[in-house]
């Protein structure tokens, strides 16, 4: 994570200079969300607080929810992650990367019963292999258990978790543009 931070910085730098606030406060939650896995919660709370300001400032009130829930997930989480799903809004994107293989089905499962907007795992492809085989023994449809993104990132930039962070930035911003595209000419 430490060689992707200035990457990511960089780039949510550029973001502000070109005035795609979204972007930046896009890449800002990233950062946060990043910051938690790599074991630093106040920095995850500052890059998290950031973004929300940033949406806030847009007076995009989808995605200051989007970055409060994450702030507020990183605090209720500490526990029962799987049980924190429920409380998760039902378009919520995630992102499941945790320490244990056990921890990241059953989040899927309970996310696929819950809901959501996005859902990317992290992974290779054996282990996505084994996920969709348990998935659907455990009841849920292959058409929604095809709509999780695994691996997440971009394959091409290699495996390594700094290059996974900037694999799905990139992602981000990408959706984030087609949105962006989408509002300006509709």
């Amino acid at each position: 994570w430490q060689d992707a931070e200035p990457l990511l910085g960089r780039a949510a730098t550029l973001a502000a200079l070109l005035g795609d606030r979204a972007a930046e406060a896009g890449i800002r939650a990233a950062q946060g969300q990043a910051r938690l896995q790599a074991g630093d919660p106040a920095g995850a709370e500052a890059r998290l607080a950031e973004a929300r300001e940033t949406y806030t400032r847009l007076g995009d009130r989808a995605g200051a929810a989007r970055t409060l829930t994450a702030l507020g997930v990183l605090w209720r989480a500490r526990g029962d992650l799987a049980a924190a799903v429920t409380a998760a809004p039902v378009g919520a994107e995630h992102l499941v990367m945790t320490y244990s293989h056990a921890l990241d089905l059953e989040l899927c499962h309970r996310l696929l019963a819950h809901g959501f907007g996005r859902l990317g795992l992290i992974g290779s492809a054996t282990k996505w292999a084994r996920f969709r085989s348990r998935l659907a023994g455990l009841g849920h449809a292959r058409e929604m258990i095809a709509r999780i993104d695994c691996p997440i990132g971009d394959p091409a930039l290699g495996k390594h978790p700094q290059a996974i962070a900037i694999g799905v930035a990139a992602a981000f911003l990408a959706r984030a543009q087609v949105a962006a595209a989408k509002v300006g000419h509709g």
